[in-house]
């Protein structure tokens, strides 16, 4: 059994549509784990954090939207959801309280 857990979070409110297109883009990006993936480093060494804002709805591009993402301030910023990956502990430690979609 993996140590290792993986979790996307995604806002409950949104569009069945808006919620599966979200949970495939979390998932691709997820599942590029090498140097080429998708995003920038990240705050817990031993956690791999891919978010997605709603700016993926206006931008045509991967650069496009970082630009948006950087450039848009922090309390402004629209999160569709997030997909977590690390230990067990670690993952937990964030989404433990959350429940699953239903």
């Amino acid at each position: 059994m993996s140590s290792n857990k993986c979790v996307i979070v995604i806002d409950q409110n949104l569009p069945v549509g808006i919620i599966a297109n979200t949970a495939a883009v979390l998932s691709l990006s997820l599942g590029r784990l090498n140097p080429e993936m998708i995003g920038y480093e990240e705050y817990e060494p031993e956690l791999t954090v891919i978010d997605l804002i709603s700016a993926t709805q206006t931008t045509k591009s991967y650069d496009e939207y970082s630009q948006q993402f950087a450039s848009t301030p922090v309390e402004e910023l629209e999160y569709l959801g997030i997909a977590l990956y690390g230990s067990k502990k670690l993952v937990n430690k964030f989404t433990g309280n959350l429940g699953l979609l239903r």
